[in-house]
């Protein structure tokens, strides 16, 4: 996940909210803006943004990484362990860092 300070999620949401208006293909903005959900507990939310920036990079391992971590929260075990495994094909060293 991208780094937040506490209580800077709702400002996090409108910056990205404001870069997806200008370019809605900035996969990245989907992903960050999804981390900023996941960071609130809306894991739904989290799942859109995460779905969307794969629609956009299908080869974007952190994304599968959070989306399965965000289906794991919602206990939806078996959408969770496909996209980790996907996560872990494209990037493997991902599920070494701290």
């Amino acid at each position: 996940m991208s780094v937040l300070p506490i209580g800077e999620t709702d400002r996090a949401l409108l910056d990205f909210g404001q870069a997806l208006a200008s370019n809605p293909n900035y996969s990245k903005a989907y992903y960050n803006r999804g981390n900023a959900y996941s960071r609130q507990g809306q894991s739904d939310q989290a799942i859109a943004d995460y779905s969307m920036a794969l629609k956009l990079n299908p080869n974007y391992a952190k994304a599968y990484f959070n989306r399965g971590n965000a289906y794991l929260e919602k206990g939806e075990r078996d959408r969770a362990e496909a996209d980790l495994a996907k996560a872990r094909v494209l990037d493997p060293e991902l599920f070494n860092r701290p």
